[in-house]
């Protein structure tokens, strides 16, 4: 091909922003979370060593925006589940132990 378009690398990021981001949201429906919107991006470490790639490390970075009237209970679940979603991610749980996978959200209301 011409080297244009998405790598393999970038799929599986986007892969883990994915299920990362469905999986959150089952888990807002299940609490009640009054959730506005969830963008989650997902940035991945490669390390070479000779001719050798190997993933590293994937960074989970959700933006989660809750509702003006949340409440301060209300925004301390959504940081709790919001750092414990990757645990129920079939992806995120097929890479890890290989990968290090970090969550780091941002939460705000309004």
């Amino acid at each position: 091909g011409t080297g244009d378009g998405t790598n393999p690398e970038e799929l599986l990021a986007a892969a883990v922003a994915a299920c990362y981001s469905i999986t959150f949201g089952i888990i807002a429906a299940n609490r009640r979370l009054p959730v506005a919107s969830v963008e989650t991006s997902a940035v991945g470490e490669v390390e070479q060593a000779g001719a050798q790639f190997t993933y590293k490390k994937i960074t989970i970075q959700p933006h989660i925006r809750l509702a003006a009237e949340a409440t301060d209970d209300q925004l301390k679940l959504t940081e709790d589940m919001a750092h414990k979603a990757d645990g129920y991610c079939i992806i995120t749980n097929a890479v890890r132990g290989k990968v290090e996978i970090v969550v780091e959200p941002r939460i705000e209301r309004g």
